[in-house]
């Protein structure tokens, strides 16, 4: 048995890290992934490795050399690593190998564990490819999987309008073929893609070719709890890291699960986590910064937005009169309409700019939401509600502060954040009675029921503005979508 590594890339995405190391000696935790990669292969009893290098390629070979132990190690160079493709890399060292034997194909940026390696060999079936079942947490390369048998192997570039992951498995890219596999399936097709593509195909395109057309039968193995990354990135470099760190506890998890043990363990900082890509749910841990529907997107709901995302991706969004207009539709009662709304980039854009540009002097009771307190301290009033009185709104108390205080604005969050004392309409009333622009945050006021929103008011208070959101009660925290309604001229321009 021998093995191919396609390791001539640049890993452009792991920058800084590859300016002066190529991608496959990134290090994991203190070791680098060829280093790990070569361990397996010697101890699961591959007689040879041949390495395909290119950027910083006498880097892997003076590090390496011509031996990994009683393992030979040899090199094909790609010398135009920067203009072609793995399926070129790959043409390149079958070309020097000349007939070989059995043969394990690898991808130079794979972390796996050495029973992966072992599981492979072990099965009789003499061609397979390494797969793991779909979760939200893959990318890259698919295939689908039939009867026990790839039918199709997708690279990313060639999903095509209504692809479903959900019934996908993520290509791991280690691979296991056979001698007459090599001769008759795989060496046609990589000449032919090579000669009609200048070798710029990926090697996903030739195993589509193999697997739809030329009838090449391929197994999958599945990882099950069997560790394994492939690291594009730095994101991905940390995951890895987490995945593939020290300790009994470890044993016998699943990439998904040991990041979600691992964190827990090692205790990660906010600060972080904050520092990785994606929010906190990517990286294992239950984020309850946000309430969640479960009703609510439907699964028609986020149908439709997969078949607008091009247009979403590519187009400028709409103006904000053809916004509010759109949003005013929400609604049947006539306040809701576009001459009244502002819509944003969620509430927080909102509060920034009422911050920012609007408020001169501002009553802000305390606790509440933080947002509200970052601003000037010259502009804002703070106003501590107090403990023994459970923290509940007193409105001739706030009136009180509000004038001594000088203030032309007033903010209160009904239902309160985070204490959830509400409000009562009437109270409200008193407070716009008396004279004072108030802006009420009801981000949360779905759940204490409509009969209590003060949006029912802003056509008989101009002195009146509400920000709503729709991060709770409708579930889209990701989408950031939130809006003002107010008849208040002077607020709406600024």
């Amino acid at each position: 048995m021998k093995a191919i590594v396609l390791a001539a890339g640049m890993g452009t995405r792991l920058k800084p890290l590859t300016d002066s190391v190529p991608k496959c000696l990134t290090e994991v935790n203190g070791k680098p992934i060829l280093i790990n990669m070569l361990e397996n292969l010697k101890e699961s009893g591959v007689e040879e490795t041949n390495i395909v290098i290119g950027y910083l390629g006498n880097i892997i070979q003076d590090r390496i050399g011509n031996n990994f132990g009683n393992m030979k190690v040899s090199y094909t160079t790609n010398p135009i690593y920067d203009k072609t493709n793995t399926s070129y890399s790959l043409w390149l060292a079958l070309e020097k190998l000349g007939e070989s034997d059995d043969l394990l194909i690898l991808e130079g940026d794979v972390f796996f564990e050495k029973r992966l390696l072992n599981e492979l060999l072990r099965k009789d079936q003499p061609n397979m490819t390494v797969v793991q079942k779909y979760n939200s947490e893959l990318d890259g390369s698919f295939v689908a999987i039939d009867n026990g048998k790839v039918v199709d192997w997708i690279h990313k570039s060639r999903r095509k309008e209504g692809f479903t992951l959900s019934d996908k498995h993520k290509t791991v890219n280690i691979h296991k073929f056979d001698y007459k596999f090599v001769e008759e399936q795989l060496k046609p097709a990589l000449f032919k893609s090579v000669k009609e593509s200048n070798g710029k195909e990926p090697i996903e395109y030739v195993m589509q070719e193999i697997v739809t057309n030329k009838g090449g039968k391929i197994t999958p193995l599945e990882v099950g709890e069997m560790k394994w990354f492939e690291i594009d990135d730095l994101n991905d470099l940390k995951i890895a890291e987490k995945i593939f760190g020290n300790g009994e506890q470890q044993k016998n998890l699943n990439s998904r699960e040991f990041v979600k043990e691992n964190i827990k363990m090692e205790k990660l900082s906010i600060d972080k986590v904050r520092s990785f890509h994606g929010g906190y749910w990517r990286h294992g841990h239950l984020d309850f910064h946000y309430l969640f529907n479960h009703h609510f997107p439907t699964p028609e709901f986020y149908a439709e937005l997969a078949g607008k995302l091009s247009t979403i991706g590519n187009c400028y969004p709409s103006n904000q009169k053809v916004l509010a207009e759109l949003l005013s539709k929400w609604k049947d009662e006539e306040y809701f309409n576009a001459e009244n709304l502002v819509v944003a980039n969620g509430s927080s854009e909102l509060i920034r700019l009422f911050n920012d540009h609007v408020f001169t002097r501002v009553t802000v009771p305390l606790p509440t939401f933080n947002e509200f307190t970052r601003m000037d301290e010259k502009k804002i009033h703070k106003y501590l509600l107090k403990e023994e009185d459970k923290f509940v709104l007193d409105a001739d108390k706030l009136i009180e502060e509000i004038n001594k205080s000088g203030s032309e604005y007033a903010v209160i969050i009904n239902p309160n954040n985070p204490v959830g004392n509400l409000i009562l309409l009437k109270d409200i009333e008193k407070i716009l009675k008396s004279g004072v622009t108030l802006i009420i945050d009801e981000a949360f006021m779905a759940f204490a029921g409509k009969e209590n929103s003060a949006e029912q008011l802003v056509s008989r208070y101009k002195n009146l503005a509400i920000i709503a959101s729709c991060t709770k009660s409708i579930g889209i925290a990701g989408l950031r979508l939130g809006y003002m309604l107010s008849a208040n001229e002077d607020v709406k321009k600024k």
